[in-house]
């Protein structure tokens, strides 16, 4: 709620769809954006509503998986993919000139505040991998250099 988010879900305790349903008024979601992939397919496929979006943008969990396409069909859904870093140059460039005009100055005014999970010294960068890597971490982790 601090953070502006009426609610929330903890993926370790299961699936999502259920709790996302609950905020829905028809039990449904216009768009969905998901750095997770595979393992989240089924799941969103079901929770998206008639002419739903799913914009995958990453693959957390893998890239291969099995997908209902008569679901697909039935609700109209649509699929789309994207990702930066295949992007040429040109687009990457105009992506990093809206971030700079559009999100940096809600950084700099702290209407937007990032999330600092720990901060290591960058001799200790082995040990923020290792938090990183528990997938136990919330926010951010910083590496310091003097």
């Amino acid at each position: 709620i601090e953070l502006g988010a009426d609610a929330g879900h903890d993926r370790h305790s299961g699936s999502f769809v259920d709790t996302a349903r609950s905020w829905c008024a028809d039990g449904g979601v216009d768009v969905i954006l998901d750095p997770v992939g595979a393992q989240y397919l089924a799941d969103n496929l079901n929770l998206l509503r008639l002419n739903g979006r799913l914009v995958l943008i990453g693959l957390m969990s893998g890239a291969t998986t099995e997908i209902n396409l008569g679901l697909m069909m039935m609700k109209r859904l649509r699929l789309i993919g994207s990702t930066l870093r295949a992007r040429p140059i040109g687009e990457k460039a105009q992506v990093m000139d809206e971030l700079l005009q559009n999100i940096w100055p809600h950084f700099a005014s702290g209407v937007i505040k990032p999330i600092i999970e720990a901060s290591f010294p960058i001799e200790q960068a082995q040990k923020a991998h290792e938090l990183v890597a528990s997938n136990e971490t919330i926010g951010k982790v910083l590496l310091q250099v003097s």
